[in-house]
């Protein structure tokens, strides 16, 4: 678990505006996962493409992964 500092939460409001100014629409808690992410230098592994999105407007390191198939 990853420290969560208070002025976090208006970083990711930033990072947001960031987003839109790009015409980016993500959702607010990946902001927030995003900026703790940043914050703490780590990179998201996830399947959730919006992170790829965000790192697009910023630092963020994100490695997205495909769901195994049938």
């Amino acid at each position: 678990m990853l420290a969560t500092p208070p002025a976090l939460w208006s970083e990711a409001a930033e990072l947001g505006q960031a987003c839109r100014l790009k015409n980016i629409t993500v959702h607010s808690l990946d902001l927030l996962i995003a900026t703790i992410a940043l914050h703490h230098g780590a990179e998201v592994v996830t399947f959730d493409g919006d992170f790829q999105k965000i790192a697009g407007v910023s630092k963020l390191q994100a490695k997205l992964l495909k769901r195994p198939t049938a």
